[in-house]
Formats: structure tokens, sequence, C-alpha cells
């Protein structure tokens, strides 16, 4: 349960026993109670105490203070700051549990936004622990090192996440031991890659003899790079496997964290776009080449947008040391590119907030004869998927659990032109 400290108010609480029907985006738990009652930590079909926190018009949030009756499924979780740690949300759940929970978010939202009922293909899914490769550590003015807490920005400190790469984790234990040469850093980002770890300062920055000494006292540690006006030390790019390439990203820069899903994905992806033999790709949203290289050794010619500079830096160079001469990488955005011709294939992977209305606009005017929509939020992805049903079918959806004891949903949707 979420760690509680009781205040002044409490004894004037209200407590009300709640039957939860299902999860909800965020990972809450929904139940009724002369209203809708949003429940952290709870199971679907579970018997709960709670006791109501907030209220606004129509809707509630508890806090669950007893499991009157547990489900099945309900499993004690591993790690020991479960539910004060901010980082995860479902460890309380059986694994086929919350992959069972995130499809029912996925359906429910396209009923509620498409007005569609779909019915999503084997989901695709990898390790549920020890799969992140990329994490942002969080330092206390006190010293202590973690992540934040759930909904606060106070650091909770552990010895270990169960959800990173055994590289980041002695990392973090060497962070841990060696505070005092951070100086008061607040922050630093790790990436994992195939030879080692590279880390990033976000702000701050350290004298060259206390990063030297530093380099040495953290395991694995390849490189350090930082923001303005600071040195970078070794080495800072980080080498990735995927689609069968090898893909270099500068720390900093996007990958996904769960590279051992993201090769699934990228699998997936591509065998959903069959045939590509001879075909013209479109990929916005590109990044540093994630599709972008896999596709470019089975398409005929790939042309890619992307608005981070940094990651079209990385792209061309990506295609460039890959040998690969059908790519075309262009900076900017689906909006404002120049793009003509005929493109037999998109490829789209945009943030958590979708296409904006412009892009779905220019897309539409493009007509690819498919479209594949990588999405890492249910709700914008069926907003979007019911605006190109006017000259789309829907051919096939899946989830892509890349982040397993966590709320967030990915999936990939296939739509095809109608003849």
């Amino acid at each position: 349960m979420i760690e509680w400290i009781p205040d002044a108010t409490s004894s004037r609480r209200r407590r009300v026993r709640l039957k939860i029907e299902s999860l909800v985006h965020g990972g809450l738990g929904l139940a009724r109670a002369k209203g809708v009652v949003f429940v952290p930590f709870v199971v679907p079909g579970e018997t709960v105490e709670a006791e109501i926190m907030e209220k606004k018009k129509g809707y509630a949030f508890a806090r669950p203070v007893e499991v009157l009756e547990p489900s099945p499924r309900r499993v004690e979780p591993p790690c020991p700051v479960f539910g004060r740690c901010g980082g995860c949300h479902l460890q309380h759940m059986a694994y086929e549990a919350q992959v069972e929970a995130k499809l029912e978010i996925l359906k429910d939202a396209f009923r509620r936004s498409a007005k569609m009922d779909v019915r999503p293909g084997v989901p695709l899914t990898g390790e549920p622990f020890g799969y992140r490769r990329r994490a942002a550590f969080k330092i206390s003015s006190g010293g202590e090192i973690g992540f934040f807490g759930h909904k606060s920005n106070t650091v909770v400190a552990m010895e270990k996440c169960l959800l990173l790469a055994d590289a980041l984790n002695a990392v973090l234990e060497g962070l841990r031991e060696n505070t005092p040469r951070l100086g008061g850093i607040a922050e630093v980002e790790a990436a994992a890659g195939l030879d080692g770890v590279v880390l990033s300062f976000a702000e701050g920055s350290l004298p060259k003899d206390r990063l030297m000494d530093l380099m040495r006292a953290l395991p694995g540690v390849i490189g350090i790079q930082g923001g303005k006006g600071f040195e970078p030390m070794g080495e800072t790019t980080v080498r990735l496997s995927t689609g069968g390439v090898t893909l270099r990203v500068r720390a900093g820069n996007f990958f996904q964290a769960n590279q051992g899903l993201n090769a699934v994905l990228v699998d997936a992806a591509l065998e959903a776009l069959q045939p590509l033999e001879g075909t013209s790709v479109l990929e916005a949203y590109a990044g540093s080449g994630n599709f972008t290289l896999p596709l470019a050794k089975k398409a005929a010619r790939v042309t890619t947008v992307e608005g981070s500079r940094r990651a079209v830096e990385d792209a061309r160079a990506n295609v460039k040391i890959t040998g690969l001469s059908n790519c075309l990488i262009l900076a900017g955005t689906l909006e404002t590119a120049r793009l003509s011709g005929r493109f037999d294939a998109t490829v789209l992977d945009p943030p958590r907030t979708g296409l904006p209305p412009k892009a779905l606009e220019s897309l539409l005017s493009l007509v690819p004869r498919r479209i594949l929509y990588v999405s890492c939020d249910p709700a914008t992805l069926a907003r979007d998927v019911r605006i190109f049903s006017s000259k789309y079918a829907l051919e096939s959806i899946r989830l892509a659990d890349m982040f397993p004891q966590t709320y967030h949903v990915e999936s990939l949707v296939l739509l095809r032109l109608r003849v």
C-alpha cells in the first residue's frame, strides 16, 4: 500500500467500502460510491475499504485503507519501497493481470474516443523486471539517491531498483558511495549501451579532477557529459542493437529505455508492413534511427522527418556508418517539411500528445497506402485513428508492454487506405 501519514483532518475524512471494477489510465482502480472513485494500488475485482482524500464534481480520489476481499491476482510487491517511490504503480498485480488490465484500457480508449470495438492481437511482452537501460537518478540536498516519491518531489532512497538493468544498478550503488564527489548536483542521467554506461549532468558542473575521480569510482562508466560549457570526458555515445543493426545515440538524446522489447517492437512493425521490398517509406518523429535503419535495409527508399536537431545529426551519422544510401533525413515536422511524391507506407512514433491537427492534415494529403502508428498514449491514439478512419481502415492493433510494473500503455496500429 502507499505510505500515508495521518494529518489533523484525517478524522473527518469519510471511509467507504468499494468494489473495484477496473483499472484506468494512471493505474488507478475505478469504483462507484455516489459518483466515480479512483483508488491506487488495487486490483480489479477486489473489495476495499478506502478513505476519501479529495472530492471533485462527480468523482473523488481515495486511498486504500484495507483490502477486505483480495483478488487472487494480487501479489506481494518485491520492492521494499513500492508505494513510496513514484516509479512503479502495479507491482502488487501478477504480471499477466497487468497486461490484461492494459489491454482493457486500450480497448476502452477506442470505445470512448474512436467509437470502435477493437480486438488487439497477441500482446508484445518481455521481461517484467530488469529491463530499463535509461534512468534519471535524483539526489537530495542530504545526499540521498533514488527517485521521486509518489506524487512528490521528495527523493526516496533505495539500494537498487528492480526495473533497472544490472549496469545501472551498479552505477546507482557507486553514486551512493561517492555522493561527496557530486558537489550538490541534483540529478544524474545514466544510459547503458553495449559498451558501458554514459552519465549526463543536466545542471551544474564539476572540476575536471573530480570528474576523473568519479569516472574511476563508478563501475562500467565509460563517459560523462553535461550541459553548456561542460567539456565531455570519455565516450559519450551509446551503442545499441536493434532490428539487426547497431544504433549510435549520443547520451541525452532519446532512445527506448526497454531495449529488449524495443527489438520485438521493431520486428513486429517490419512484419506488419510487409511487403517492403521496392517501396517508398515516410517516417515521422524518427529520432536517431530506431526504425529508420531496419526499414532502409528492406525498403527501396526511406524519408524521415524529425524535429530534434541533435537526433537528426545522430540519424545522419548512423546512416553513414551503416553504409545505407537510400535514406533522406530531414530536419523539421510533418507540418513544415516539403514532402512530395507517393509513399507506400508511413511510420509514426509521436509523443504522448499524438499528432497535431496540421500534421494530420499534411499526412492525409499525402495519402500513403499504409500507416503504422506507434503510440505511447491510448487516448490520443484513438483520437487520431478516429480522424484517419475517414480514409483508412484499422487492420490490426497490438499492445506493446514497454514498461511493466507501471501504468504506461504502448501500442502499434496498422491502418490501410480504403479502396
